[in-house]
């Protein structure tokens, strides 16, 4: 404590921090940065101090690793440029996934196209969100989140693409449509584009392919 001791009795273990004061630190004056610099450096080498640094690994074998199993990926990727975010996510199969899987991405892919073809000005985004829930109604049990949101200086942010929104799109917005599918056991598919809402319409700002598959990488040598 300060001005004095203090003495403590507690039961192990246990743990001690330290305040500020408790060392006093050691700050070189200009003096001694002066005369260090005209002090002669020495070189030294590890040999010097009876140091042996001759290599002593050996590789025993080398296997390429196992082929992954099959399964899916879902890749959400965002971007920070000059404070506004981004967000794009796509979804790739590892090998033969269940049919299931397959069969997410296919309607998936038809469902987002026919929601981002609505996308306009005095476009409802509740109306929005039922287009995409009629698109995918033969897997109602499988849909966990909505449609969409805007995005700008937040990654989530109004207009929001779902049941009850009272949202109306106009020009400038910029949202998501990101229908997406999961079951329990199975995995899961999204994918998702960023549009700009335009007077006619709107210009999709994500263009990355969403072709779903990833073959395995090419044996390294």
């Amino acid at each position: 404590v300060d001005g004095g001791l203090q003495t403590v009795t507690l039961t192990l273990p246990a743990i001690v921090t330290t305040d500020l004061r408790l060392n006093e630190p050691r700050y070189a004056s200009l003096p001694n940065i002066m005369k260090a610099k005209q002090k002669p450096l020495a070189t030294k080498t590890a040999a010097d101090y009876g140091v042996d640094l001759t290599p002593r690994l050996k590789t025993l074998k080398l296997s390429e690793p196992p082929v992954r199993q099959a399964r899916e990926k879902v890749a959400d990727v965002a971007a920070l440029v000059d404070g506004y975010r981004s967000d794009m996510t796509r979804t790739f199969f590892l090998g033969d996934v269940d049919p299931t899987l397959i069969a997410f991405h296919r309607i998936l892919m038809e469902t987002q196209q026919r929601v981002m073809s609505a996308v306009r000005p005095g476009a409802s985004a509740s109306d929005l969100d039922a287009l995409a829930r009629a698109g995918v109604a033969d897997f109602a049990d499988d849909i966990l989140h909505s449609t969409g949101h805007g995005v700008g200086l937040d990654i989530h942010e109004a207009p929001w693409l779902r049941s009850g929104s009272r949202d109306v799109l106009h020009a400038g917005n910029v949202v998501t449509v990101e229908p997406g599918l999961y079951r329990v056991g199975i995995g899961g598919v999204r994918i998702e584009d960023l549009l700009l809402v335009e007077p006619a319409g709107s210009r999709t700002l994500t263009n990355s392919p969403k072709d779903p598959s990833c073959p395995q990488s090419a044996p390294t040598t």
